[in-house]
């Protein structure tokens, strides 16, 4: 619970390879390491993943151990401190998820024969206690209704369908469809996460079958597909929700650039009304790809990272893809909202020495269309 005297947001960063807490002060236009708050350990390999319900609570994962922690006020309220809940050997870890009613925390490890129980485990987070654990070859590994009534998970080029309780024990398959991939071409999964169970399934183009999104209604798959758009020779895509579920972002991505300008191939952007069953393209100009894109948690609207490297230009969508912002060129390619919609930061990472700029979109002045603080 955030005390009501609190001056500071709280943010966690990666630091060498150490995680900290942060303070954030919109006032001071500050960000402040919280003195011991320093988790230590090799964590390079995974990124934090913070509970979709209880928004102070996080996991993140060392090259050795898995741990499961809390935000906590300090005693006098204007500061942020740090409760570990539990922690796990759990070696190569890379990637975590939570199911949507924040209930059980997935882990996956790469394939390994010396790990023949399996490289995923799921967690129930109040206890720390393994529910299953089981060898999986894509990821996603499981995903959720946002009531988490289903879970689907890819098992052996099949979807099944299943109860979505998994701390009842051994739940059943309710029902199985046949992917007709090989094991190695790359599926997106992700579920809606309003009212409605659906799900949506990006193919990869393969045997001269087109690359397709499909978007299906749950629980029977087989009976459920209510939308489909094809995307010729696409080899990947990322598909985003918005949070009310009423669209979705994605990018599709292929791995030759018919305009010749860039090595690594396009992402093109589309923005799809799932009620609607309809699609629009927003289109950049030749050579400009996407580098990032995320909805704002609590409206349908989207930023989007787009240009060429080494500086980006950055747009914020409407749902009908009006731009309704633009935040400037800079080396960027992450955008990280807060969970209250009202800031946001973009930088860059990995190859990109790209500074970390705050935006505040709310500002409380209406004179002005935002405010921004940079982190040296």
């Amino acid at each position: 619970m955030q005390p009501p005297a609190l001056a500071s947001l709280p943010v966690i960063l990666r630091k060498d390879d150490s995680l900290v807490v942060a303070s954030f002060s919109e006032q001071q236009r500050t960000l402040t390491e919280v003195e011991g708050t320093r988790m230590t350990g090799d964590y390079r390999e995974c990124e934090v993943r913070f509970n979709p319900v209880k928004q102070t609570a996080f996991a993140h994962a060392t090259t050795t151990h898995v741990r499961y922690s809390e935000l906590v006020p300090t005693q006098d309220g204007y500061l942020w401190g740090l409760k570990q809940i539990f922690e796990v050997e759990e070696r190569n870890v890379v990637a975590l998820s939570f199911s949507t009613l924040g209930t059980v925390l997935v882990t996956y490890a790469m394939m390994d024969s010396r790990r023949p129980e399996g490289n995923m485990v799921l967690y129930d987070v109040d206890t720390g206690n393994v529910l299953r654990r089981c060898v999986q070859a894509r990821w996603p590994g499981m995903v959720w209704t946002s009531d988490e009534l289903y879970c689907v998970r890819p098992v052996q080029g099949f979807l099944h369908v299943m109860d979505g309780n998994l701390r009842k024990g051994e739940v059943p398959v309710l029902f199985k469809m046949d992917l007709q991939l090989p094991q190695d071409k790359e599926i997106e999964l992700s579920m809606c996460p309003g009212s409605i169970s659906l799900l949506a399934l990006f193919k990869p183009f393969h045997k001269q079958v087109q690359g397709t999104l499909f978007i299906y209604r749950l629980p029977n798959l087989l009976e459920g597909l209510i939308y489909q758009v094809p995307f010729g020779r696409a080899e990947s895509a990322t598909v985003l929700w918005s949070g009310s579920g009423n669209h979705i972002a994605l990018l599709v991505k292929s791995e030759s650039d018919k305009s010749g300008r860039s090595y690594y191939g396009t992402v093109a952007f589309f923005l799809v009304n799932v009620m609607g069953r309809s699609i629009k393209e927003i289109k950049f100009p030749s050579g400009e790809s996407v580098h990032d894109c995320q909805w704002s948690p609590t409206t349908d609207q989207v930023m989007v990272i787009h240009g060429t490297m080494p500086r980006n230009k950055t747009t914020l969508y409407d749902k009908t893809g009006m731009a309704l912002m633009t935040f400037g060129e800079a080396p960027r390619n992450t955008i990280l909202w807060a969970p209250n919609g009202r800031y946001c930061a973009l930088g860059g990472t990995g190859n990109l020495a790209g500074d970390f700029v705050f935006f505040n979109l709310h500002p409380s002045d209406s004179s002005n269309n935002m405010k921004k603080y940079s982190q040296e």
